[in-house]
């Protein structure tokens, strides 16, 4: 009996410690909205960008997204060092 009050506690003890593990996507979003706030002075909020297996999809206005895909290479960069990944793309 001692057995079976005891596995929801091993369940939950494994699963707290992925309980801090933030999805690669959301870490992206993160640092994009982060970076365009301190670099830039462009104000996201977090429902206007979608990343998808690295893809960054803005829904925005066409002013700030014209502005962002200007400095898209730049932009591109620091995520990339930021984060250690690559192919990141913006659209």
């Amino acid at each position: 009996m001692e057995e079976e009050e005891k596995k929801p506690q091993r369940i939950q003890s494994f699963l707290s410690r992925f309980a801090k593990i933030v999805p690669q996507d959301k870490k992206v979003k993160i640092e994009l909205i982060q970076f365009l706030q301190q670099e830039y002075n462009i104000y996201l909020q977090d429902n206007e960008i979608r990343v998808v297996r690295g893809h960054i999809y803005l829904r925005t206005t066409p002013i700030q997204k014209i502005e962002i895909l200007r400095r898209k290479q730049h932009i591109l960069e620091v995520l990339e060092k930021k984060l250690a990944l690559k192919d990141i793309l913006i659209s």
